[in-house]
């Protein structure tokens, strides 16, 4: 994968996405096996793929009046920096209409 792309899983209900996913990110605990991200070990470097990685599962539930914007600010507000200027940048890209309609 290049550098700032996007990968899903597909695939019909209890194929194993969800857990695949979560096992990567060390939220559950294989049986057995290992594997890699960013050639980091997923359980023993966990903390630092986070990092790098970002997840939505799918079970997620929001409020009905939130807004896209307030759920960036949100989601923004879990880490360290301004991101002001990156949500106002996602803003004008994926949705050109005025901020009071998001």
């Amino acid at each position: 994968m290049e550098e700032g792309g996007i990968f899903g899983f597909v695939g019909p209900n209890g194929a194993g996405k969800s857990t695949t996913i979560r096992t990567l990110l060390n939220l559950i605990f294989p049986s057995s096996g290992h594997a890699r991200i960013f050639g980091l070990d997923v359980a023993r470097d966990s903390v630092q793929i986070r990092k790098g990685v970002g997840y939505l599962g799918g079970e997620t539930g929001y409020y009905d009046d939130l807004t896209v914007e307030g759920l960036l600010r949100y989601t923004a507000s879990f880490n360290r920096g301004d991101f002001t200027v990156r949500i106002r940048e996602l803003r004008k890209s994926f949705w050109p209409r005025p901020a009071e309609l998001l």
